[in-house]
């Protein structure tokens, strides 16, 4: 099941890149690579996909379901974090935008 959904996760990789409304990583692990992280993301069966946010488990698919990865994606909010941006003129609001010019 690992090698024959390969192609088609690889091209959802390749989809899922071009939207810019989203903003998600594939990776591929292989178990021989994995070790005892084997145990720490409990994986019990090939293929496992499993969706990472800021570092935590928020979904996980057992199995060569490519429809229903699609779906985890979708139901979970993978967009890009626009709250870490920056105002411009340098972010205080407190400047006027003549003053904002000067600086």
């Amino acid at each position: 099941p690992c090698k024959a959904a390969k192609p088609a996760f690889e091209a959802m990789s390749t989809e899922f890149d071009k939207d810019v409304t989203k903003e998600i990583k594939f990776a591929i692990v292989y178990e021989h690579n994995l070790g005892d992280s084997i145990h720490l993301y409990n994986v019990r069966a090939f293929p496992t996909y499993i969706l990472m946010k800021c570092g935590e488990e928020v979904a996980r698919i057992e199995g060569a379901n490519l429809d229903g990865i699609r779906k985890m994606i979708e139901s979970h909010d993978c967009g890009p974090d626009l709250s870490q941006g920056r105002s411009l003129g340098g972010g205080s609001s407190n400047l006027s935008a003549e003053e904002a010019r000067n600086q």
